[in-house]
């Protein structure tokens, strides 16, 4: 869908891609607020091990009753690279958040709008404008700020958070380019392919777990499962550079989840960043209703 379809549709669809990708960027907030309480108990491998199972089983029992699932495939090379960068940016983002305040990981997750952007610009051809130029510039910004890099000081968690975008910003962009793929063959093929790769070291990891525990565990996978279709079709109804902004409702979610169960106030320089971040939106969504058809 592009701005030189009718401009009611165009909109339309624009607003459906928002308000999906803007459910699944909720979704992750409350899978990173899960893990952030697991992490002390569970090891991290288990959790991200556990989390496809649950997606897979979701995908499954669908086709196990009515027989109507499609999970047919051409791209199978496809899924398991999109398999592999997801997995990643599950590892990296886990890793994070373990370690930092929920809202701190996902201001510096928003550098995903940087990468989004540009790679959208090289891999898919869309189009770049100044004033997207602006927003991206200000988003990396507020990123850099969160991130408050010092002299001789490396933090390690942060750059996880953001190897973890880069990772993430690929397999939400492979989404596009696969658009011909069934979304139960997306969804699934990619959680059978995680499932595969992180079995071996979950399996040297694993420890006993309480049910409230286990309950987590699961719950993660619903959650991812939930998200990933959100994604799907999100990128199905818009350029993935158009919504991207509509993430900064995610930064709103982690403050909650950070204050309301961790009992944690966040810092100077996450607000400062994540002011950028939103402003950063503010410019991108300006930019296409007031610069017309960029």
């Amino acid at each position: 869908m592009t701005r030189n379809d009718a401009p009611d549709v165009w909109e339309y669809s624009l607003l459906k891609g928002a308000v999906c990708l803007g459910l699944a960027g909720a979704a992750f907030v409350l899978i990173a607020g899960i893990v952030r309480w697991l992490s002390g108990s569970v090891p991290l491998l288990q959790i991200a091990f556990i989390q496809p199972i649950v997606v897979v089983a979701l995908v499954a029992l669908p086709r196990a009753v009515s027989g109507q699932v499609r999970m047919t495939s051409v791209g199978h090379g496809r899924h398991m690279v999109r398999a592999m960068l997801t997995g990643a940016a599950i590892l990296l983002g886990f890793l994070a958040v373990s370690h930092m305040p929920v809202a701190e990981v996902t201001a510096i997750l928003f550098s995903r709008m940087v990468f989004t952007a540009i790679l959208a610009r090289i891999w898919l051809g869309e189009r770049f404008s100044l004033v997207k130029a602006m927003g991206i510039a200000v988003a990396a910004a507020g990123v850099v700020v969160v991130l408050d890099p010092s002299f001789g000081e490396v933090n390690i968690y942060g750059w996880a958070a953001v190897g973890s975008a880069a990772a993430m910003s690929l397999s939400m962009l492979m989404i596009r380019w696969m658009r011909s793929e069934p979304r139960e063959a997306i969804v699934g093929r990619q959680a059978i392919w995680l499932a595969a790769g992180l079995a071996p070291g979950a399996i040297s990891v694993w420890a006993d777990v309480s049910w409230m525990e286990l309950a987590g565990c699961l719950a993660t996978g619903l959650l991812l499962w939930f998200s990933q279709h959100m994604n799907v079709f999100a990128f199905r109804y818009a350029e993935p550079s158009a919504i991207q902004p509509v993430e900064a409702f995610r930064l709103v979610v982690a403050l909650v989840i950070d204050l309301a169960v961790f009992g944690i106030l966040p810092e100077d320089q996450t607000m400062l960043g994540g002011a950028l971040v939103v402003l950063a939106t503010g410019i991108v969504i300006f930019g296409r209703r007031d610069g017309g058809r960029n």
